[in-house]
């Protein structure tokens, strides 16, 4: 069911078309007990939108990570099946078990969570950004005895200077990847080179993209880039 509240949704309102928000609507139906359902474009394509021809499957596999970057939805796979989940669907589901059944869809697990999403407009910049410089030795991370409560300190450290707001769930399950991985301290280093990193483009009047999203950021092949990066000021 949809709730009144749905019209007062920020993500919804940051979605980029009308498209992506009758994508996270029309597929609200569709989903299990759990808020969950099958991430093929052919399949949603299928059941969500037989009769509506503009929305094809190439429309929705471009819309579905623009559902992930507004915290929407969670995009992951397991044996090589995609699924996604609604994030909030408990919040605002109440579905009886006897009636719907158990989910054939399994939970999404942090390492099956994949991220698709580019970086969108929100108009910030540098200067609003509280990130200090973090020294290295004072974090030490290790993979045994460590729970993901004990890592959300860092995460919230991590959030709380990164230049860009939005879904922040789905950057905590990537950030709580790199933690069990041990790759915090190298992630420090990458976030302060990244910040110098959009320092420096400022400065030199080439900065016409806004910062990644946290998400974004948080994958291998994006966050690796700047670990070494140093911003030196001109003379």
């Amino acid at each position: 069911m949809l709730k009144k509240v749905i019209s007062e949704s920020k993500s919804l309102g940051n979605l980029k078309s009308d498209s992506g928000r009758l994508l996270y609507t029309w597929i609200i139906p569709f989903l299990d007990i759990e808020g969950r359902h099958s991430a093929d474009p052919d399949i949603i394509k299928g059941h969500v939108f037989p009769k509506v021809k503009s929305m094809t499957v190439a429309k929705i596999r471009k819309l579905l990570p623009e559902l992930v970057t507004e915290g929407l939805v969670i995009l992951y796979r397991n044996d090589g099946e995609s699924y996604l989940q609604l994030t909030k669907f408990q919040e605002h589901q109440k579905l009886d078990p006897l009636k719907e059944g158990k989910s054939k869809i399994p939970a999404p697990r942090p390492e099956d969570v994949e991220n698709k999403a580019t970086p969108d407009n929100s108009g910030v910049t540098p200067e609003n950004s509280s990130l200090s410089k973090v020294k290295i030795s004072k974090v030490q991370v290790k993979r045994d005895g460590r729970t993901q409560s004990e890592f959300d300190p860092l995460f919230e450290e991590f959030w709380k200077g990164y230049p860009k707001k939005v879904g922040k769930e789905v950057a905590r399950e990537k950030f709580m990847i790199l933690a069990r991985a041990e790759k915090i301290p190298e992630l420090i280093k990458a976030t302060n080179g990244y910040m110098d990193y959009l320092k420096s483009q400022k400065v030199h009047k080439n900065f016409d993209q806004e910062p990644m999203n946290p998400a974004t950021f948080l994958m291998k092949e994006r966050w690796m880039d700047y670990v070494d990066f140093k911003y030196e000021p001109p003379m």
